[in-house]
């Protein structure tokens, strides 16, 4: 009787332990599986169920489909090899909450609303990830890359080069994303037809749309279709619909070519434009060594047997030069490079031919090398040194060979080393390029090889200062933005540029003449002297001045006014703008004029004397000149001259 009591207690206790097992294990919302303690099974078994009331609660927790199908259908379970999208860091709970969406939408053109059909764009969510797209036949798309939702910058390449357009990525209220339309620039729209039949398709050519001589080239895009059709990024603002404009087309093989007038629009044109193009030929030239490695640097010079002025090219790093649509003629083939023998093929080009040429050329039998040593009154100089050696013989269509100083130290000094080996007999221009205002003794010389006991002295042991340059806007803020500094130091020319930071100069010799100029992109230049520089607290024991200008919103030119006959400077040369006395050049030629815009026309008189050249109105470019140099010429000097060209 009491085993028969003791047996059903045992039982229910057993059912108790388990019972109770079961209610401390169960899965709750804010509980933690811990992945070692289960096998395979178990994890199959323990899948989250997409149904569990704590998953649809939106906000607080939130599914992520890292692969969102256009369809919208549910996705199954992740294969355990599949990988997780990456996050990036510091935006990993954020994207957890919110999700991440694939974008989708249309592009249509911000002049007409037309559809872009096969227009590219590429899309930029808040945490930098970027998903590039291109449009359908119909202007849609749907991009492969799910980009954070939020505000998404969107750069057009064919419009611009930078993020200029604003979008939103949101969710409906089914949690898809809310399609995108994008109103994106773009320009006119071609139907094109190319003739002859034996031309290349479309496709195969690059188009640009020529719309004058004082108006840049815009380029053309070629869209897939049939009749295959050519857009062209956006007209430049103020242009008159009714301009003149040429469609231009030249194949990327070089042979063929031609244009035809169109007129300008917005969207697509009605009608089909037919471009007529002519065949020419094409010479591809490839320099190698009897080993066959790509020589760099050759000068390759195409002279045709006729009296057309002759085509020169240097070859890059792979050893090639191209000469595109070139007359179909025979002629001849010159290859030259320092340490090697010149080399010469008579060639016959047939028209709409694309030549391939092989050149092997021959070393030269060395004379011996060129070496020397760089030394400072200091001791202590080391910067970036290069070297030139310009070749002096041969008509001086041979490139200069380049190397650069080594730095060791010897007896406690810094001294640097360079050598040119295995050099012809010839003779040479050895010159110094460095980035430094110290004087040289000597800069450069001529010589013949063999030398080794060449030695550059560096005189260093002067006072100096570092020169910081940071332009300003009116409202006294940084400028913000791209501009250019020119030095003109001891007579020696430097162009410095940065993209939105200061300017520094380390440095500059005290006891040197120093002009200055700086220009920005939309504004006035500024130009000063050293007293114009301020005192900046020293840093690390050097002197430090600086210049903190403001760049106004217009139009400024520096300008020396000259003899013709012997450089020598003009005063009181009378400047004037558009027909209007703007001022006189003081005693060493030299004015500095300013306006709210750029004038038409600049125009220097003294007395009556000539203007031998038009004045530039442009900043300098890509020279280091602070100036532009006017020379006037007395009418006693003899020289007739027609008056100056317009200028640029």
């Amino acid at each position: 009787m009491r085993s028969a009591v003791v047996i059903p207690g045992v039982l229910v206790l057993v059912l108790l332990v388990l019972l109770g097992a079961w209610w401390l294990g169960r899965p709750t919302g804010t509980g933690a599986v811990d992945p070692s303690a289960l096998d395979g099974s178990a994890l199959v078994a323990a899948e989250i169920d997409p149904t569990t009331p704590d998953l649809q609660r939106g906000e607080e927790a939130e599914l992520i489909d890292l692969a969102f199908e256009p369809d919208r259908a549910p996705r199954a379970a992740l294969a355990p090899e599949e990988p997780a999208q990456p996050v990036a860091a510091g935006g990993a709970t954020d994207a957890i909450a919110v999700g991440l969406l694939r974008p989708e939408g249309r592009a249509l053109d911000a002049a007409t609303g037309e559809l872009l059909a096969h227009y590219p764009l590429e899309l930029r969510d808040a945490r930098g990830v970027i998903a590039r797209v291109r449009t359908d036949a119909v202007g849609a798309f749907v991009a492969e890359k799910p980009l954070a939702p939020g505000p998404l910058e969107v750069r057009a390449p064919e419009g611009g080069s930078g993020f200029d357009l604003l979008a939103e990525l949101a969710r409906d209220d089914s949690g898809a994303p809310v399609a995108i339309e994008l109103r994106a620039p773009a320009g006119p729209t071609y139907a094109v037809v190319v003739r002859p039949d034996a031309a290349p398709a479309l496709e195969g050519h690059a188009p640009t749309l020529v719309l004058g001589q004082d108006r840049p080239r815009v380029r053309g895009f070629v869209l897939p279709g049939e009749p295959a059709r050519v857009r062209f990024a956006p007209l430049p603002e103020g242009l008159s619909l009714d301009a003149p404009a040429r469609l231009h087309l030249s194949s990327r093989d070089g042979v063929w070519r031609g244009s035809q007038a169109v007129r300008l629009g917005r969207g697509v044109q009605p009608g089909t434009v037919v471009v007529g193009l002519v065949a020419a030929a094409a010479l591809e030239v490839r320099v190698i060594s009897p080993e066959g490695a790509p020589l760099s640097d050759a000068v390759v010079t195409w002279t045709p047997d006729t009296a057309r002025r002759p085509r020169s090219e240097t070859t890059r790093g792979d050893g090639r030069v191209s000469y595109d649509y070139i007359e179909p003629e025979a002629g001849t083939l010159r290859v030259r490079l320092v340490r090697w023998l010149d080399a010469e093929i008579p060639l016959v080009l047939g028209s709409g031919e694309r030549r391939i040429e092989s050149v092997t050329l021959t070393r030269a039998p060395a004379a011996g090398a060129i070496r020397g040593t760089v030394v400072s009154d200091s001791g202590t100089y080391e910067r970036d040194v290069r070297l030139r050696l310009v070749p002096l013989e041969g008509g001086g269509d041979l490139r200069p060979l380049r190397g650069e100083v080594r730095w060791s130290t010897r007896s406690g000094a810094r001294v640097g080393a360079f050598a040119f080996d295995d050099l012809p007999a010839a003779r040479f221009r050895l010159e110094i390029s460095e980035d430094d205002f110290f004087a040289w003794e000597p800069r450069r010389l001529e010589l013949e090889p063999p030398r080794g006991d060449l030695v550059f002295v560096v005189r260093d042991t002067v006072a100096v200062a570092d020169v910081v340059f940071e332009p300003r806007r009116e409202d006294g803020l940084d400028l913000g933005g791209p501009f250019e500094v020119r030095l003109l130091v001891g007579g020696e020319t430097r162009l410095l540029r940065s993209r939105d930071e200061p300017v520094l100069v380390a440095s500059l010799p005290l006891d040197t003449a120093l002009r200055w100029r700086i220009d920005a992109p939309g504004r006035a230049a500024a130009f000063g002297v050293w007293t114009d520089l301020s005192p900046l607290p020293s840093v690390g024991g050097r002197e430090r001045r600086g210049a903190a200008p403001v760049l106004a919103r217009g139009w400024a030119q520096a300008f020396r006014v000259v003899r013709a006959d012997n450089n020598r400077p003009i005063a009181g040369a009378t400047a004037r703008l558009d027909g209007r006395d703007a001022g006189v050049t003081n005693a060493a030629g030299r004015i500095v004029l300013r306006a709210d815009t750029r004038p038409g026309r600049v125009t220097f008189h003294h007395e009556n004397w000539l203007a031998l050249n038009a004045a530039s109105l442009v900043p300098p470019g890509n020279t280091p000149e602070i100036e532009s140099t006017i020379q006037l010429q007395s009418p006693q000097g003899g020289l007739r001259r027609r008056p100056p060209p317009r200028p640029r």
